[in-house]
């Protein structure tokens, strides 16, 4: 039930800093997306089993797709090859803060690439390359920095308290279990 609270707060602050910032392909300002859902899912079951973590990050990209009527998946495209990135990344290297950060700030990236391939090959936007890269994708992988950290600080609280719970309940066992053998 936790999990669902934060990525429905994720899924919120996605919705206010777009209404409140331009969300677009415009060829004259620049453009932040906010990726506060696909970076909390990434980071939320980035230590989960690949299978089940891969279906959860299914589930999350079709969503985002339906909510933004997005008619060829392409935040479900870009999500999963993230989540496969991800796990391919775990298992070869580190998890210090620093790692952390970069993975993500890639991770973002990728997913800006992938769908304005996406976009670009459907013909549903027509943005030169360069100026998609200047304007939206740089911008948007820079600012998701912050992003990155925040949701990593809320995460790490969140499995400090489930790892509590989980001790005060393995507590309590053991002392239902001494009563009881006694």
């Amino acid at each position: 039930m936790l999990n669902f609270i934060y990525l429905f707060l994720c899924y919120l602050l996605d919705t206010v800093i777009s209404f409140i910032t331009y969300n677009g392909f415009s060829y004259q300002s620049f453009i932040f997306v906010p990726s506060f859902l696909f970076l909390g899912s990434l980071i939320l079951f980035k230590n989960s089993d690949f299978y089940s973590g891969f279906f959860k990050i299914f589930l999350i990209g079709i969503f985002s797709d339906i909510m933004l009527l997005n008619p060829i998946f392409a935040y479900t495209i870009s999500f999963l090859v993230a989540y496969v990135l991800l796990k391919v990344w775990t298992s070869n290297f580190g998890d210090s803060i620093i790692e952390t950060i970069i993975l993500f700030t890639i991770l973002v990236f990728v997913k800006e690439i992938i769908i304005y391939s996406l976009y670009s090959i459907i013909g549903y936007i027509n943005m030169p390359f360069d100026i998609f890269m200047f304007n939206r994708c740089i911008v948007s992988t820079l600012l998701n920095i912050l992003s990155i950290i925040v949701l990593s600080f809320f995460v790490e609280v969140k499995n400090n308290y489930d790892n509590q719970k989980e001790v005060i309940r393995k507590s309590r066992e053991s002392l239902f279990s001494q009563r009881f053998n006694n």
